[in-house]
């Protein structure tokens, strides 16, 4: 069975960052395939041609591509699929910027090679995943019901706070 899900990071330094984030356990919890490769685009452009088009061979996955600095890598897997499947960016934090470089870099992409921003850095990845099972869920009312048990949860566990804010009056 094809992975529905390919999540793809540059380096393995960025290893830890995708797996603090919870989108395994996330896409698990809903009972979405995936796989987590590494294959840097600067180094091994060819490696992920390969990958892109035994993906493609094989279905047409929802794409998450981390990366930091000039933040290529979601743009490369536009390029070699062709446009023809999703590919969700996040940003990575790999300089003094914070991930704001992979950010603005991932924004700029020309027309024509869509990438969809979802974040940077673990909450990115999160989002990612969400965005990826929403986008399968609008074809499988299963996936929906699980996604949204899922997003139940969360607003349980994070309850609204209306009026949490007191004036200067109300402080003294």
């Amino acid at each position: 069975m094809a992975n529905q899900v390919e999540v793809v990071i540059g380096s393995k330094s960025d290893k830890k960052v995708l797996e603090e984030s919870g989108l395994a356990d996330l896409l698990k919890a809903v009972e979405v395939s995936f796989r987590f490769s590494v294959i840097s685009c600067h180094r091994h452009p060819e490696n992920l041609r390969v990958f892109c088009q035994q993906a493609l061979s094989e279905g047409e996955p929802i794409f998450i591509a981390g990366a930091g600095m000039a933040a290529a890598l979601p743009g490369a897997i536009v390029a070699e699929t062709k446009g023809q499947c999703l590919v969700i960016g996040v940003a990575l934090d790999s300089g003094f910027l914070s991930g704001l470089d992979a950010l603005l870099s991932q924004t700029r992409t020309p027309a024509g090679t869509p990438v969809v921003f979802a974040g940077i850095g673990k909450v990115g990845f999160y989002n990612a995943g969400l965005i990826a099972c929403r986008v399968l869920a609008r074809q499988d009312f299963v996936l929906s019901g699980r996604l949204q048990v899922i997003q139940a949860k969360a607003s349980q566990e994070n309850p609204p706070e209306i009026g949490y804010l007191k004036s200067k009056e109300e402080r003294s």
